[in-house]
């Protein structure tokens, strides 16, 4: 797989507005990376350590881009499928991250979920076919070593059978 790195600045409010997110989300073709550092609203001066979340693209359910109000304020918001993860960080909320993203990084952020959509979407593809093909080989070898005992047709030749008289013809692989 191509390597490649792309990476947009993020806030984030967090402890319900008593503390701010800032930080960098990147993607370098096989995880999200969110590197962040927490700070209090108030005067900026309580800063914790710089703290990385790596999340794999099998833990991402959804990403989108928004506009935000009056399409001046943009947010990458990050739908995952691990609380662990999503305990991590101290800005998500209802199995979302909701990253601010500044205004003139808007379009490289629509960019950066482009990107990343593609990649899961291509990555959920090859998971897909490469277990059609396994399904397929497996049965095609079951056929040509006879030991299944029937002499039904081949697995590409589907025919329709009707169980109950009132019932449409289901198609039996």
């Amino acid at each position: 797989m191509q390597q490649f790195t792309t990476a947009i600045p993020v806030q984030a409010k967090a402890y319900e507005g008593l503390g701010d997110v800032s930080g960098m989300l990147s993607f370098d073709g096989s995880f999200l990376t969110l590197e962040f550092q927490t700070s209090d609203a108030f005067f900026g001066v309580l800063k914790s350590g710089t703290r990385t979340l790596q999340i794999p693209l099998e833990m991402i359910s959804g990403v989108r881009a928004r506009h935000g109000f009056c399409w001046l304020f943009p947010d990458v918001q990050i739908d995952l499928n691990n609380f662990k993860l999503l305990a991590q960080f101290p800005g998500a909320k209802d199995g979302t991250i909701t990253l601010n993203v500044p205004w003139r990084y808007r379009q490289r952020a629509r960019e950066f979920v482009g990107t990343l959509s593609y990649v899961r979407t291509r990555q959920l593809h090859d998971a897909i076919a490469e277990h059609v093909d396994e399904r397929m080989s497996a049965r095609m070898d079951e056929r040509t070593s006879g030991t299944s005992g029937t002499s039904g047709p081949s697995i590409m030749e589907p025919t329709t059978e009707r169980r109950n008289e009132g019932e449409k013809p289901t198609v039996l692989n």
